[in-house]
This record gives C-alpha cells, structure tokens and sequence, in this order.
C-alpha cells in the first residue's frame, strides 16, 4: 500500500471513529453530589453510543463533568415563573409580573421563555443540525418554553429533534390554572420533531388525558446502580439485625414524618432492626423530622444516622448494605410520579416497603415489594421480612431484569 492509499485509509478509520451525531442533554438542575440528575448523564450517555455528548447546565453548575457545557445565563425558574403570569394571570398577577420584568431589565419585548435564547447558542455553538438530539430528562414547563422559543429562531425542519422527559405532574408551577393555560399554549407550538415522554406509565397516561397530547410513558433511568452492570448480589441471610434504609433528604411529601411512628410501632416487636436514616443533622435535633425517633429506639430497635451529602460511590456502599429500603410516600404526589430510590432498590435487587398505590407498577409488580397503609402495616411488613430475608428474592431478580430489559429496548433517549 503506498502512502497515498494509507493516509486515504487513516482518514477513513478515524471519520468512522467519530461520533456520527450530537447530542445536547440540557440539566437545570444539575449539581454534584445532590439529587438523580448528576448521575444520570452517563446512563443517558451509554442509551446514545455514537453521539457526542455535551451539556447545557443550570447557573449553579460547576464543570465537575468531563462534557463539554455551557451555563444557562438567567434565573430560569424565576424568569420563567414571570413569564407565565405576565402571559396567563389574573389583572393583577400581568401588572406585578410585567413591573418585576421590567425591573430586572426584561420588560420589553417580554421573554418568551426562561432560558430559551441559552438553548439557541448551545445548539449553534455545539453545532446540532436535523440529524442530532437534544434530551431533556428532567423536564418541565420552563423547557416546554424554551424548546418552543428556540424552534421559533430556526428555519422550518432545522432544529435538531427533541425529547423530553416528565418527572411530575406539578410541572414547577402550583396553580393549577396557570399550569393548565401555560402547558396547553406550549404544546400547540412544539416542532413537529418533539417527543414526550415521562418516566411512569402512571403519569404518562394522565397528562395524556388531562392536555390530549401523546405522551409515553416508562422511561426509567439508572440512578446510582444500573441494572445492566455485574457485581451485585440479593442480600444475605445472616444473623444479627435486619437492616432497612430511609433514603434521601427527608421531605414531607416522601414520608418521612412517618418514620418515628413505624419505628414506635417496631419497638412494640419482638424483633432485631436497624434502620439507617439519611438527614442532615438539623432533622435529628428538636423540631427536625426525626427528633422524636430516638426515644423509641431501645436494645433490639436501634437508629443510624448518615448525615449529609452522600457522594454516588458512598451512597451505593450504604444501599447494598441494606435488606429493605422503606418508602413510606405521600401516594397524592407518588400515584403518579416515581422515585429514584425505587430504581436503585430494584436494580440493587432490594425489596421495597411502600405506600399503597405508588405508581411505578412496572418495576413494583414482581413479588419484590410490599404494599402498607398504616404505620403498623409498615411494622408487620418489615417484620414479616425479618422472618425470612430471601423471602422475595425471586421476586427482586425478576424485577432487575424488567429494569434491563427497559433500558436494552428504551422508550425514549434512544435513534
């Protein structure tokens, strides 16, 4: 071969070596060590091999990822909270919304979105054309509006396709009024290239309904363990205490004023539990969300607390470490929107104590969890657990494999 055919094939080896498209993940939330965002950008990564991947990130992103990224210039959630009121409010919600626009130096013309002008740079500085993707996985109404002011800035079938994954059903906007008008006017002006997408079957088909729109629904993605990955075992029968798991920052809405009184209903058992909360050091102490816990704690019920922030490899160290993760959820925020910690507990192969009527049914419905409505309830589930640590082992191993098999076939996030 002589060395005109050789370079000729060097270039040909490294144009098939080159990613074949691109694809902008935009994040708002996406902060190191806090929360399911910061995690997911490498699962959504491996859903897309061949694309090159780069980031547009709320302001308080601070380049911890090994992504080329911008940062979104503006106080998105606020910009976009004004926005919707100076377009669907009352007199009074238009006249006080327009002054504060006008005030911050964005009075005229009104914005038509929170971080729609960011979105237009990110893709014409990472250069996105028709063939390439922008992924939304956290998506909600300030995206739906900076999607549809960013189309607006391209010529027709120019913008790259979109899609777009919805978490809940409160869309960052309270009043359901303004929700209903704001969604309803967005998606009357999606370009045609738009999917949507959330990531229960249960949400799915209620915003399907409620806004006769298509959504899918069943877009699950790996938090802290992927389901797809070796390595990890069902717990073992050992003696000595059984060990459950609160996860997460303790919130109302997930529950978490309920744990004293299933740890008080525990204490009444004739039972060896161990029950490894996560707060921060404020909820331990009076007024806290586990400041009364402690009292019900005694020689064979007994509390750990990990407090703090809990880096992805510290955090999977303590949920292996765990027989049950406990999600004891307000089912009038989880009848519809998933968690997590459901996630990583399936892919984790750990039974799950829930709420009746979580949503999640997918992942819920192999013989891996168990369903309570009463504090007791939530005592005799863990005990019954107690009792027989592999009882729903088979179940859990069914339910990891229903968790691959979605992400082998994906809903979304995929050519």
């Amino acid at each position: 071969m002589d060395v005109r055919s050789a370079l000729f094939q060097k270039k040909l080896q490294q144009r098939a070596e080159q990613p074949s498209a691109r694809c902008l993940i935009v994040e708002r939330s996406l902060v190191q060590n806090r929360g399911h965002h910061h995690t997911q950008i490498a699962t959504l990564a491996s859903l897309l091999p061949g694309y090159q991947i780069s980031l547009l990130a709320g302001p308080n992103y601070n380049f911890f990822l090994p992504y080329p990224a911008r940062v979104m210039t503006t106080d998105v959630a606020r910009i976009e909270y004004l926005t919707r009121r100076a377009a669907h409010g009352s007199l009074r919600q238009k006249l006080i919304a327009r002054t504060d626009l006008f005030l911050s130096g964005r009075g005229w013309p009104l914005p038509r979105s929170g971080y729609g002008a960011d979105l237009t740079m990110a893709i014409r500085d990472f250069g996105l054309g028709p063939g390439d993707l922008v992924t939304v996985p956290s998506a909600s109404i300030a995206d739906l509006a900076a999607v549809v002011e960013a189309a607006a800035g391209f010529e027709q079938g120019r913008i790259p396709r979109v899609q777009m994954r919805f978490l809940d059903p409160f869309l960052d906007e309270p009043k359901e009024i303004l929700r209903d008008a704001r969604v309803m006017g967005l998606l009357k002006n999606l370009p045609p290239c738009t999917e949507l997408a959330c990531e229960t079957e249960e949400l799915a088909r209620w915003f399907s309904d409620r806004f006769e729109y298509s959504f899918k629904g069943g877009v699950y993605l790996p938090c802290t363990i992927d389901p797809r990955s070796d390595g990890v075992t069902s717990p073992q029968q050992r003696g000595g205490f059984f060990r459950v798991g609160v996860f997460g920052a303790p919130k109302r809405r997930k529950g978490s004023a309920r744990i004293t009184p299933i740890v008080a209903a525990l204490s009444k058992r004739d039972v060896d539990v161990e029950i490894l909360v996560q707060g921060e050091a404020h909820d331990f102490e009076p007024g806290g969300f586990f400041s009364a816990v402690a009292q019900f704690a005694n020689k064979r019920v007994r509390i750990v607390p990990m407090l703090g922030e809990i880096a992805p490899e510290a955090f999977r160290e303590a949920l292996l470490s765990v027989d049950a993760v406990l999600l004891p959820y307000d089912t009038s925020v989880y009848g519809l929107q998933g968690s997590g910690l459901v996630q990583d507990a399936v892919a984790a192969l750990r039974p799950v104590v829930h709420s009746r009527g979580f949503s999640m049914h997918y992942l819920l419905q192999h013989g891996n969890a168990i369903d309570a409505v009463t504090d007791e309830d939530f005592a005799d589930a863990i005990v019954s657990l107690t009792q027989c640590t592999n009882a729903l082992s088979e179940g859990c191993k069914k339910a990891r494999e229903a968790f691959r098999l979605r992400l082998d076939q994906p809903v979304l996030f995929g050519r």
